[in-house]
């Protein structure tokens, strides 16, 4: 499976070698405190910044002073290709799975399963979350029953899925990406309310 999963400083592409055929389902299975990416792009979301400054005039170059009072440059991370990441899943803003979620393998028909599959309907709602620098804007998905301020107040599931959701830098607006599903880190979220609310 071929995801991109974001930091608060970085953007890695790479591949996870599971049997999991969505990205959620990984995602909030217990017990897992490291993704592992092979082939994996290490871009730094602060090059960005870095540019930026440059182009304000700002030389955009980090110092610190040593414990002898000399002053040594920091070089900022470079854009890698590295063979294996292990990214420790707390970190995670948010990921994204690169291609279309594959067909479930059809149930065959039998005394144990029935040859039923559970689907339950739900409704989506227009969604805002704040998560460090990014905006992103999406649908949540509840049971139509289910009245929106209980369920937002009672979610329990680490990563929320975000159909249809846009997510926008907001310290470099360069730095955006959608439509797709973005499954977010609930823990991460600063703010998270209905696009109904704003007025």
């Amino acid at each position: 499976m071929n995801i991109t999963a974001y930091t608060d400083s970085l953007r890695l592409t790479g591949t996870i070698a599971t049997h999991h055929r969505r990205l959620t389902d990984l995602l909030v299975q217990e017990g897992i405190e490291l993704i592992s990416l092979e082939d994996c792009l290490v871009i730094s979301l602060q090059s960005e910044t870095l540019d930026r400054a440059r182009q304000a005039g700002r030389s955009g170059l980090v110092t610190r002073v040593d414990e002898f009072g000399a002053e040594e440059l920091i070089e900022p991370l470079q854009d890698k290709l590295v063979g294996r990441v292990h990214i420790r899943r707390e970190q995670l803003l948010f990921a994204i799975q690169n291609r279309d979620v594959e067909p479930a393998e059809p149930i065959s028909m039998g005394p144990s399963t029935g040859g039923f599959r559970i689907r339950v309907a739900k409704e989506q709602h227009a969604m805002r979350a704040i998560m460090g620098n990014w905006d992103v804007r999406g649908y949540l998905h509840f049971a139509p029953e289910v009245n929106l301020a209980e369920a937002l107040k009672s979610m329990r599931s680490g990563f929320l899925p975000m159909t249809d959701a846009y997510a926008v830098n907001i310290v470099s607006d360069r730095l955006s990406l959608g439509p797709d599903t973005i499954i977010v880190q609930r823990e991460k979220v600063q703010a998270l309310w209905s696009v109904e609310e704003e007025t």
